[in-house]
């Protein structure tokens, strides 16, 4: 038995050793991915929103969801922008990194109208349209500044 544990230690081990290996090997490229599907899972969430609060679509159990969603990615957004991914396919402009504050600022205040579009909830449609507005004026705030436009 004392064999068995000190081979499951050993693997245990070796695959810590292996994971933690892996995670330090992150490519710049895949950093650049990794934001893009999170900036296109941000725009989904919002699409679906608008459907829901324009009354185009009647699934009001979703709006919740949606929300929350939109605000768990918005809380911490900046950390899909480190430095060193500011280079290749990419629309982000090299002003987020030069003017890292700001951009920190405004990534802190599309979270803050996330949250309160999350608390706006399904129950009253006219908030519901006002918390998305800002969350969408949160949006345009950043991408006018630090977003390039499509080729």
């Amino acid at each position: 038995m004392k064999h068995f544990y000190n081979l499951s230690s050993a693997l245990i081990g070796a695959l810590l050793l292996s994971l933690n290996t892996a995670l330090a090997e992150v490519q710049p490229e895949d950093q650049i991915k990794y934001r893009q599907h999170t900036m296109k899972a941000l725009g989904a969430h919002m699409g679906s929103l608008a459907l829901l609060a324009r009354g185009k679509v009647d699934h009001p159990g979703h709006v919740a969801r949606h929300a929350e969603a939109l605000a768990a990615v918005a809380s911490d957004l900046a950390a899909v922008f480190p430095e060193g991914s500011d280079f290749g396919e990419t629309r982000a402009r090299d002003s987020i990194w030069e003017e890292w504050g700001r951009f920190e600022q405004l990534s802190r205040d599309l979270a803050t109208a996330a949250s309160g579009l999350a608390r706006a909830g399904a129950g009253d449609p006219a908030a519901l349209r006002r918390a998305l507005g800002e969350v969408g004026e949160a949006c345009k705030a950043c991408h006018e500044r630090y977003r390039s436009k499509p080729d």
